[in-house]
């Protein structure tokens, strides 16, 4: 996981640095309800899947398209299940 520029030394130490600071982000979220927003699923495609933060963004970006597009259908099917009872 490359967060920053490291330079050779100690580079190692300030990677597990963020890597806990990361951790510890996850587990505040999760404990004072923010364990399904954007940001915590951003903070976990960094930490857990090695995705730079760009691309983490944009998955996570991504991910919301498509499920503000199957809530969206799902109402329409709802409101047409309703009206045809």
């Amino acid at each position: 996981m490359r967060l920053l520029a490291m330079s050779k030394k100690g580079g190692n130490m300030k990677e597990e640095t963020y890597r806990s600071t990361l951790v510890q982000v996850i587990q505040w979220m999760d404990c004072n309800g923010h364990s399904n927003s954007k940001i915590r699923r951003i903070v976990d495609l960094v930490l857990n899947h090695n995705q730079e933060i760009d691309q983490a963004i944009s998955y996570a970006n991504r991910e919301e398209e498509v499920t503000k597009q199957i809530l969206q259908q799902r109402r329409e099917r709802e409101i047409r299940q309703s009206k045809s009872s």
